[in-house]
């Protein structure tokens, strides 16, 4: 945006000093010159130095691009524009629709298909249970109930408070072509019957699948090599749970507030379940 701060942040391994430019792309005019400016931070990962590039005083909408003249080293063009950041809605659900488990509309793969053996639970370890679906939660190919009703919640309040940001672009499976649903609830969707699947009866409550035996280094997860005891690329440990006292059960007797979470947090959970298709009656202020 116009006028919001704009910092670059350069990585090096040997000291840099002087100025940096900002250039704009189509007339090949330097537009901006600023001091590089060494972070009071230490170093990150394989770099030993890193430099602040503020041009924030820098207003005019156009594309541009940094250089440093004396590396030389030239960044990707980027945009200042008051519609700088129109179209990241759907970039952000995009990345949602990539970290899908299950199936990857992107390269049109299936993965995980036998997501889960229980442990922890009422019922016999290793009893089977449909835990199919949801999202990797990061760089690593575990699922938690936590950050995915997180990320669920927030993309139906999103299309609560501003459904005019949101297309529809892809289907409920994230393929290309409309579906008169827009794209924000059909990605919430998955997550809901994600959530869902983890609650599979009255009184039982799944919340993770997988653990630390998938950490064994880069994979795609259509051919996922780690192995929960029943072999590679196959079924994975779902983690039941089990109620016992916690965080909140620990400080209940000094908040006796908080012997009411566990009821106030059932009717969200029923409004968001609403909200699975387009006619959601919520109405949040915003």
């Amino acid at each position: 945006m116009p006028d919001d701060a704009k910092v670059a942040v350069a990585f090096s391994n040997r000291a840099v000093r002087g100025k940096f430019n900002v250039v704009d792309v189509s007339s090949g005019k330097t537009v901006f010159t600023g001091k590089i400016t060494p972070s009071p931070a230490p170093g990150y990962n394989n770099f030993t130095f890193y430099y602040h590039l503020e041009f924030t005083a820098l207003q005019t909408s156009g594309n541009y691009q940094i250089e440093i003249p004396k590396i030389p080293a030239v960044t990707t063009p980027f945009t200042i524009s008051k519609n700088a950041y129109g179209n990241y809605a759907e970039d952000l659900l995009g990345f949602m629709r990539q970290q899908r488990c299950g199936y990857n509309p992107y390269f049109n793969h299936t993965c995980h298909e036998k997501d889960g053996r229980t442990m922890d639970g009422p019922m016999p370890d290793s009893t089977y249970i449909d835990a199919r679906g949801g999202w990797h939660d990061a760089g690593d190919q575990l699922k938690y109930l936590i950050t995915s009703s997180n990320a669920t919640a927030r993309m139906i309040m999103a299309y609560q408070l501003f459904p005019e940001k949101f297309a529809d672009e892809v289907n409920a499976l994230g393929q290309p072509g409309k579906n008169q649903i827009p794209d924000v609830l059909d990605e919430a969707r998955w997550g809901l019957d994600w959530i869902h699947n983890l609650h599979p009866v009255p009184g039982q409550l799944f919340h993770q699948v997988a653990d630390d035996r998938d950490h064994i280094g880069w994979k795609l997860p259509t051919s996922d090599p780690s192995n929960y005891g029943w072999g590679k690329n196959s079924y994975r440990v779902a983690y039941y749970a089990t109620g016992s006292p916690q965080g909140a059960g620990a400080i209940k007797a000094k908040q006796p507030e908080l012997q009411t979470w566990r009821g106030d947090r059932q009717q969200p959970l029923r409004l968001a379940t609403r909200c699975g298709n387009t006619n959601c009656t919520m109405k949040p202020t915003r």
